[in-house]
C-alpha cells in the first residue's frame, strides 16, 4: 500500500486527483494541503507513514520549490512528485536539483499519472517523455525556452533586475563589482536577443522568472 498526501491550491485539481486515485486498491490518500506549510504541517502527522506527496508549484505562501527544499532536508524518506502546467527547464532542472522524484504535466492522463507513482513507490524516478524531451538541449528548445540557455548567476541576477533592482545593489547584494554585473546583464541580452533593461524585465515577469528563487 502506497500513502499518498496531495497538494495543489486549487480545489477542483485536488478534487479531480482524489476522484482518479481514490479507487486504486494499492493506494492510500492521507490527506490534502492547498499550502505548502499545509504540506509540512500533514508531512510532520504522517512522517511514518507517508511515501509520497504529489506537489504543485504553485501554491501560496511558501511555493512548491520552497516547499521541496524543506522536506527534502527534513523528511528525506518522502518521495516528491511534481504535478505541475509549468514546462520551463528553468524550473525542472531547479527541482531535480532539488531532489524530487517525478515530474509529469497537468495535462497528462491517469495511466501515466499511475505509471509515475508505481516507479516512485518502487525506488525509481519518474520524467514523463515530453519532459525528458525538454531537458535534452536542442535548436528546437533553446529557441522556445531561450533563459534555459542562461547561467544560475544570469538567471540570479535577471530575477533581481526584474525585482527592480539597480547594478549596484545586485552588486552590493551577489558580492560582484558593478562591472561584473553589467558584463552579466550584457551576456544575458545577447542570449535573449533583447534591446534592453526594460526588456529584459518584461521577458522575466511574462515568463515568471521575476520570483523565482534558484
Amino acid at each position: 500500500m502506497t500513502h499518498l498526501l496531495l497538494a495543489d491550491d486549487h480545489q477542483m485539481i485536488l478534487d479531480g486527483l482524489k476522484a482518479l486515485l481514490a479507487h486504486e486498491p494499492d493506494l492510500l490518500i492521507m490527506g490534502e494541503a492547498h499550502t505548502g506549510l499545509e504540506v509540512i504541517e500533514l508531512a510532520n502527522r504522517h512522517a511514518e507513514v507517508l511515501q509520497i506527496i504529489i506537489l504543485d508549484i504553485n501554491m501560496p505562501g511558501q511555493d512548491g520549490i520552497q516547499t521541496t527544499r524543506y522536506l527534502r532536508k527534513h523528511f528525506p524518506s518522502i518521495r516528491i512528485l511534481i504535478l505541475s502546467m509549468y514546462n520551463n527547464p528553468v524550473f525542472i532542472r531547479s527541482l531535480m536539483q532539488e531532489g524530487i522524484s517525478g515530474y509529469v504535466l497537468k495535462n497528462t492522463g491517469k495511466d501515466e499519472l499511475l505509471q509515475a507513482i508505481t516507479n516512485i513507490s518502487g525506488g525509481s524516478n519518474y520524467f514523463s517523455t515530453e519532459i525528458t524531451h525538454l531537458l535534452i538541449p536542442t535548436t528546437k528548445n533553446q529557441q522556445a525556452f531561450p533563459e534555459s540557455q542562461l547561467t544560475k548567476r544570469e538567471l540570479e541576477i535577471l530575477r533581481l533586475l526584474a525585482q527592480g533592482h539597480t547594478t549596484v545593489t545586485i552588486a552590493d547584494q551577489l558580492f560582484l563589482s558593478t562591472y561584473t554585473v553589467d558584463t552579466h546583464r550584457k551576456n544575458i541580452l545577447s542570449k535573449l536577443n533583447l534591446k534592453n533593461t526594460p526588456a529584459l524585465v518584461k521577458y522575466a515577469m511574462e515568463k515568471g522568472l521575476a520570483d523565482f528563487k534558484i
